[in-house]
């Protein structure tokens, strides 16, 4: 009896293994939907069904990597997990639904025609902006762009329904990206005032400063346009770095000034993510570089620095000078104009700190 007990305990935790490896080749890990390989035997099997109509319908979060980028692969993936669930709520028991790609998801609807298709779309929009009203953080708000096709016909061939799906969504996709990625990076800059010791006025302070000085530089209102844009977000990547970092008032550790470095780097990829501002990127990347060659992230010098950040490099030390910070007292006017005059030649591009000079005096 012991034996045949033995036998049967290992048999029991031989199927389990077994189901769960099959549960694993069929399904996507994080979100538990349905795997890309299960999808694709799934959409060939329903082809040689021939149970006309059926329709495919594909989806992709908008935006993701700006999320990645400013608030980490954590929140990116809480937010494929949240998309997951709405979507799930969404299908009906016949739906086959996949997570097929990093950010991309897929719906098999059998027995469903071009207008009940439709519909599907219609109803996946109006789940997602019940979630997003909920929402109180609106960087966690999720942008979905949605796109069908349909298979009405044996003749059809299925790669082109899946085709006609993609084009509608590439087309949704258009409308939809512009709009998520303001929302988002209106969070994200209100998030980067709320958490660092930086300020709308501190940026509007600096953003009319750098335009000052570029008018007299006589630089074209494009640069100009640029210079604004880039002076307000020239601090973007600081949404990157903890609390304590950001919010400390004694020296930094050499550990800690290390994390403080990065964020013109993060700040570039944040910009870089958005079709917006992505010709403000390398200016966010290299403005704490030094005419010298002694900055970061990479170290160049002299005119290899655009010069957009070469201005917003004199103009910042300014205004931190002779502003209260949470590490140090203002000091006073003059003697942050004797500071900036110091250090042109070895800080600062000697060329634009005489204009900026000629600025301050009037």
């Amino acid at each position: 009896m012991q034996a045949l007990e033995g036998i049967i305990i290992d048999i029991t935790e031989s199927k389990k293994q077994f189901l769960q490896i099959q549960y694993l080749g069929a399904h996507d890990a994080m979100t538990g939907l349905f795997n890309r390989q299960y999808y694709e035997s799934a959409k060939a099997a329903m082809d040689r069904k021939g149970e006309y109509p059926f329709s495919i319908l594909l989806a992709d979060i908008n935006g993701l990597k700006l999320i990645n980028d400013a608030f980490g692969h954590a929140a990116g993936d809480r937010m494929i997990i949240k998309t997951a669930d709405v979507l799930s709520r969404c299908k009906r028991t016949q739906d086959i639904l996949a997570r097929i790609g990093g950010d991309e998801f897929a719906m098999l609807m059998p027995h469903t025609g071009t207008e009940d298709a439709y519909r599907m779309v219609e109803s996946i929009r109006e789940a997602f902006a019940v979630y997003n009203a909920s929402l109180k953080d609106k960087a966690k708000i999720i942008s979905l762009s949605t796109g069908s096709g349909t298979k009405t016909r044996e003749d059809t061939d299925v790669a082109k329904v899946e085709q006609d799906a993609d084009a509608n969504l590439s087309l949704r996709k258009l409308l939809d990206l512009k709009s998520h990625h303001n929302a988002v990076l209106t969070s994200i800059t209100a998030t980067m005032y709320e958490r660092s010791y930086e300020t709308e006025a501190h940026a509007e302070r600096i953003a009319q400063a750098c335009e000052a000085v570029g008018r007299r530089m006589g630089l074209p209102q494009k640069e100009i346009d640029k210079l604004r844009l880039f002076s307000m977000l020239h601090d973007i990547g600081k949404i990157g770095i903890s609390d304590q970092i950001l919010k400390k008032t004694d020296k930094l550790t050499p550990e800690e000034w290390k994390e403080m470095r990065k964020h013109p780097e993060i700040g570039y990829r944040i910009a870089m993510s958005s079709p917006d501002f992505a010709h403000i990127a390398d200016y966010i990347l290299t403005h704490h570089e030094r005419w010298d060659g002694t900055g970061y992230p990479n170290g160049i010098s002299g005119e290899e620095i655009p010069l957009l950040s070469r201005i917003l490099a004199v103009v910042d030390a300014y205004d931190a000078m002779t502003q209260d910070r949470v590490y140090h007292k203002a000091i006073s006017q003059q003697k942050a104009l004797t500071e900036i005059r110091r250090n042109a030649g070895t800080q600062f591009d000697p060329a634009v700190t005489e204009v900026f000079l000629a600025e301050m005096d009037g």
